[in-house]
Order: C-alpha cells, then structure tokens, then sequence
C-alpha cells in the first residue's frame, strides 16, 4: 500500500497492522518523554539499549520513576531487540511491550500524576488495550471494554471522548457480519465522535479498522458508507485533511462494485488485449507486482482457484504494476502463470500510473476485482479462502442471455 496511515487497516493481516500502530503508538510516548527533556541518554545507555537483554523477562519489568522517566524506559526497551528473532518471537515481544504499557500506565496512575500526566496515561492504556486486542488478547479486549465503559463519563473531556470511541470499536467487532443495521449505527456513531474532535491517533485507527474490517469482510456498501463519513468527520481537522483524502480515495475504489468492467491494453507479449472472449465468464482482476509480498503471499491460493474452476468458466486476468519489466519477465519465466498478464504500454504508464490502475482509482495492492457472468464488479476484496467459495457461487449463478464473443478463452 502507498499510505502508511491506511496500512493500519485490518486486514487478514490485521496482526501487521497492529504492529505498525504499536510502532506508531510507541515512538508518540518516547516523543512525549523527549519533549519534556527526560529522553536523552548517555552514549553508554544507548549502547546498552541497542544489545539484546540477556533475560527477556526481566526486561519487561517496570522500575520506579517519575512520568517521564517512565515514558523515557518504553524508549529504551523499544531500542532493544527481541532474544527471539523468529517472527513468533517478534510477535510475542510486542505483545509484551504492550502489556508493559498499560503496566507503566497504572503506575503512573497510582502515584501522583498531575491532570495532564493522569489524561496521558489513561489515553496509552486505552491505546495499549485496544493494540492487544486487535492481536486476539482475550483478556485485554475483556479490560478495554471495562476501561471503555468506566472512562467515558471521565472528567477528562478528550479522555472520555477516547472511551467513547474505543468503546464503538469494541462494539463494531463484537457485531456479526449480517447485523447490517446495527454496523450502520456504530459507523454513524463513530462519525459523530470524530465530527465533535474525537481525532485521537486511537480514534483515527479505530476508523480506519472499521472501514477496512468492512471492506475485507466484501460489504462493499457498508465500507462506502464507513470510508465516506470518516473522510467528512476526520476532514473538519486541518491537520488531517490528508487522512481524509485517503478515505475518499479508498470510498471511490469502492464505488466501481455494482458497476460493469471493461479492460483493455497491452499483454506481456506486446500483443493488444481483447476483453470479448471474458464475456459470460467468472474473472477475476488481479492489481499485482513482483514486490508486492501480500500479492505473493496470496499468489498460490489464486492459481488453486484458478485450477479448480478454471474448466467450468473461471479466468483471472493480471494487472502488474511493476516498474522494473526485467524483474516481471523474470519471474514469470520461472513461474509460467497461465492467465493473461497486462502490463502499461509505455514506462511512463508503469507501476502505479497504469491506465486501468489510474482509472479504477487503485491505491492499495493486491486489490482483486471479481466479475460476474454478467460483466459486473461484485466485489474487490475476494482473498483468501474467500476467493474460492465467491467463485463457486458465482459460478453457479444463472449465465446471462444473450452472451457476448466465446465461451473458452
């Protein structure tokens, strides 16, 4: 994805997101120690902080200190490395730093923090809570929605307004898909909280989860409705106008679901790209690139589709946005994908400036469009073992009369 602000979004890699915000989050509180003067460390303390901890444990364990020292120590462990290198380790280190977090917050809670210190730390432990829970820590998500409840009659004004979002985003996900209507009111709700200045870093990733959450979840209606009233909220703001703007973008995406698809220009080979022989097919529209590691990530279960309903009228076509057409050519030399891959006719028109991405408004990939017999758009977030139960269905619908050009490609 271009924007790192919307690469907060929950996807099935909603774990990924989290940790991007967890970084985000956490270099805000070693900010906040450095402008109150607390942050800076000898040349000794930050050679010491860059080694690994010989005990992991004892790491984690918060010392005495004032507010700012304390912000000061969550810096300090985010300089350090995990003693697990593997990606579970990684995981499970972030985890911890969080956990650390919400505990560095009740300290500074049960001493004697002054009301700025006091409305800081109950914002990081909310913060911290809602990042655990967004990586299936039952027992956080438990005290959030406590935490939530508690604090949204805080005395606080921008505390309480905090709570209250935090508190519609663990509603929004306690909500099952088919509840449409009571996903609606929580979108409308959230709006109106960021409409009134609730423009906390933890509101705006609550929005933008939200709105995701409904797009990975193929309710293309309701993520319209989601990215749209945010960008409206969120573009009160100044100072997130740009924000805003990625919403709307990722709302116009939205906007060619229900709509028919017409693809034309250049296949790999030079030759022009005929679109007619797709016609009464189930397709679908891979917006891809070899540096993309989601598109590879995802690369395998497309071909598995694609051998699995190939012969009762399903094709997919592929549109690369790489840069560099050596580095295309190369791997399509050792992969040998057997669909049609379309690639911009020029330099110029490369990448993210291809035509189609340009005209469908693509910001973010892989984005997957998948066609009906019928030419429509029915969804652009088909992934997973979602593709391939979207597929079947779609397969089984009833084949338009009258249909246009062959049936085989």
């Amino acid at each position: 994805m271009k924007s790192k602000t919307l690469a907060m979004r929950s996807k099935s890699g909603a774990v990924a997101g989290a940790a991007l915000a967890l970084a985000l989050f956490a270099a805000s509180v070693v900010g906040r120690a450095a402008e109150e003067g607390q942050a800076g460390k000898t040349s000794a303390d930050q050679n010491a902080a860059a080694k690994p901890a010989s005990h992991e444990a004892d790491r984690f364990a918060v010392p005495d200190g004032t507010p700012e020292e304390l912000h000061a120590f969550i810096g300090e462990l985010m300089a350090k490395q995990p003693d697990d290198d593997t990606e579970e380790g990684q995981l499970e280190h972030k985890k911890k730093l969080l956990r650390t977090i919400v505990a560095v917050s009740d300290k500074i809670l049960a001493g004697t923090a002054d009301d700025k210190e006091t409305a800081s730390a109950l914002g990081d432990k909310l913060t911290a809570l809602w990042l655990l829970s967004r990586f299936d820590d039952a027992p956080a998500a438990g005290e959030l929605k406590k935490l939530a409840a508690k604090l949204s009659t805080d005395k606080h004004p921008e505390i309480a307004a905090q709570a209250k979002v935090a508190a519609l985003g663990v509603r929004f996900f306690e909500l099952k898909p088919q509840n449409g209507k009571d996903i609606k009111s929580v979108v409308d709700q959230l709006s109106q909280r960021l409409a009134e200045g609730a423009s906390s870093h933890l509101a705006q990733r609550i929005a933008v989860e939200v709105a995701g959450e409904l797009e990975e979840r193929d309710q293309p209606e309701l993520a319209f409705h989601a990215y749209d009233k945010f960008a409206d909220a969120l573009a009160k703001d100044p100072k997130l106008e740009q924000l805003a703007e990625e919403l709307r973008t990722s709302a116009d995406k939205l906007s060619v679901v229900g709509k028919p698809i017409e693809l034309a220009g250049t296949l790999v080979s030079g030759k022009k790209f005929d679109w007619t022989p797709y016609k009464g097919k189930v397709v679908l529209v891979d917006f891809w690139a070899t540096w993309c590691g989601p598109c590879m990530a995802e690369l395998p279960n497309v071909e598995k589709t694609y051998e699995t309903f190939h012969q009762r009228g399903f094709d997919v076509v592929g549109v690369d946005l790489d840069d560099d057409r050596e580095k295309l050519d190369d791997f399509l030399a050792e992969e040998k994908l057997p669909w049609a891959i379309l690639v911009g006719p020029t330099k110029e028109e490369s990448g993210w400036s291809h035509p189609l991405v340009v005209k469908y408004k693509v910001d973010a990939i892989p984005a997957m469009f998948l066609v009906n017999r019928a030419g429509t758009v029915v969804s652009i977030s088909a992934r997973g073992e979602r593709l391939a139960e979207r597929v079947a269905e779609l397969l089984e619908e009833k084949v338009p009369k009258p249909l246009v050009g062959s049936a085989a490609k």
